[in-house]
């Protein structure tokens, strides 16, 4: 009875031991699963978040390194509504440490979308988004595509470029979509140039309400449409050679993504979002001294940026 006793004893040990082995495997797998899934959560956020936060950076240009193909299209296609497809392609010769495109879309002169994507250790960047309306307007995508090159001791040069299309959509007195680059008949020509005169006549008062509260004298500027701005790639600024041009240029765009694409700077702790808001207007010194830039958001307030050249 006792030796009986004994190994029922002995059998309750050995079924404690399986026991409390089975809910040691069942905890190490339970963590092992929680642990793999706050990695995956803090990587998908982490990803993200360094997706947003990518920046271009102004760096010396690097004559080693050139694009083969750099474009931005905005294409119509017509229905019940209709669509416009707003794409980008860059394309160097080879693939580099980094590469960069950003492209802001306007709408009768305010920021409608953007769109942003960045890659390491590739030469090929492409983007693309449907966007669907049913209001006719006149729609501006300009592009930055940039890239950026280390050489040893730590050296770091870049290359930038620009891209730009446009696209009119007009309804007609039948209530159809038609989309055209270049207005060629009659309607088409009286409602682009209505549509025209109506932005630049916004453009002219925003900057009379900016020299008012930032205390300057527009007749000391030129004013650019930031969507004008690629004119530059081919051609200096009043005062300017090329090279200059390009610098100034490309410091531009580094300023108006950290300032601008990633959120309008009201002050230093009121930061909004730029959909909505007015294209930025570019107005650069007649003495080729410094660049404004005015930004008014959807809310009616106005910021302004300055660089110096």
């Amino acid at each position: 009875m006792v030796k009986r006793k004994e190994q029922l004893n002995r059998l309750d040990i050995k079924d404690d031991v399986i026991h409390n082995k089975q809910n040691k495997t069942r905890q190490s797998l339970f963590f092992i699963i929680i642990a793999s899934f706050i990695t995956a959560l803090l990587l998908y956020f982490y990803q993200d978040q360094d997706e947003s936060e990518q920046s271009l950076t102004y760096f010396p240009d690097d004559p080693l390194m050139s694009f083969s193909n750099a474009a931005t299209t905005l294409q119509f296609k017509n229905g019940a509504s209709f669509t416009v497809k707003w794409q980008t392609y860059s394309a160097l010769g080879s693939p580099t440490y980094l590469r960069q495109d950003v492209s802001l879309l306007f709408k009768d002169g305010k920021l409608t979308g953007m769109l942003s994507k960045w890659k390491e250790n590739t030469d090929q960047i492409s983007q693309s988004k449907t966007i669907t309306d049913d209001e006719s307007g006149n729609y501006e995508a300009i592009s930055v595509h940039y890239a950026e090159r280390h050489y040893p001791d730590d050296v770091i040069k870049g290359k930038e470029i620009m891209s730009y299309d446009h696209l009119s959509v007009m309804r007609d007195a039948g209530g159809h979509f038609s989309g055209f680059k270049i207005p060629t008949a009659e309607d088409q020509k009286a409602w682009y140039t209505k549509k025209w005169r109506t932005m630049k006549s916004k453009q002219a008062t925003l900057i009379t309400e900016a020299a008012k509260k930032f205390h300057f004298n527009p007749d000391d500027y030129y004013p650019y449409p930031l969507t004008y701005i690629h004119v530059f790639e081919s051609e200096p600024l009043p005062k300017l050679n090329q090279q200059t041009t390009h610098r100034v240029i490309s410091q531009l765009w580094e300023g108006l993504y950290k300032n601008y694409a990633l959120g309008v700077h009201v002050s230093e702790n009121d930061i909004r979002d730029p959909i909505g808001s007015s294209m930025p207007m570019i107005l650069y010194s007649k003495k080729g001294t410094d660049l404004l830039v005015i930004i008014q958001l959807d809310s009616g307030e106005m910021t302004m940026l300055k660089q110096v050249i």
